[in-house]
């Protein structure tokens, strides 16, 4: 039982992970003898080919300017001291409909700007649009109900839900 336990935990875990996710919305059926737990000892080899399409197929579309932006920032600016800013000039629209992540290095400010994003910290100046609308500092919780934080592994941003 305790062995079934770890691999139902596993399993959980890894359906979190970002590559996961990308490989299987190119259309591939992750194999448990690809070792797919971790980014670093997973073997890619049967499953590049499909992905690449995949990735290729998605680059070449055309963004349609017709459809909503479902999270615009603006001129982003963000200090946790007066002074000495952490961010500044962060500029992006996502549209519905679309994938990103946010990497990076740490302390490169990704968690910053996903605290800012999910309403818990409150910009130094800018603004970010949800849905063509203002977000307050102060509709943070309704917020963190509509994102996922996929954290540690690798480090990343989901969003599902905007």
């Amino acid at each position: 039982r305790l062995e079934q336990d770890e691999q139902e935990m596993d399993d959980a875990l890894m359906e979190r992970r970002l590559y996961v996710t990308a490989v299987k919305h190119a259309g591939c059926k992750i194999l448990a003898k690809d070792r797919p737990q971790h980014i670093e000892t997973m073997n890619l080899t049967d499953y590049k080919a499909q992905v690449k399409k995949w990735f290729n197929a998605a680059e070449g579309k055309e963004k349609k300017e017709d459809t909503p932006s479902a999270l615009k920032v603006e001129d982003l600016y963000f200090s946790y001291v007066e002074g000495r800013p952490i961010l500044q000039h962060i500029h992006f629209d996502i549209r519905k409909g679309e994938m990103v992540s946010i990497v990076g290095k740490n302390g490169a400010g990704k968690s910053t700007l996903s605290n800012l994003i999910c309403g818990f910290y409150q910009p130094s100046r800018g603004q970010i649009l949800l849905n063509g609308h203002g977000a307050s500092f102060n509709q943070g919780k309704r917020r963190k109900n509509r994102t996922g934080d996929a954290k540690p592994q690798p480090d990343d941003f989901q969003t599902d839900d905007f």
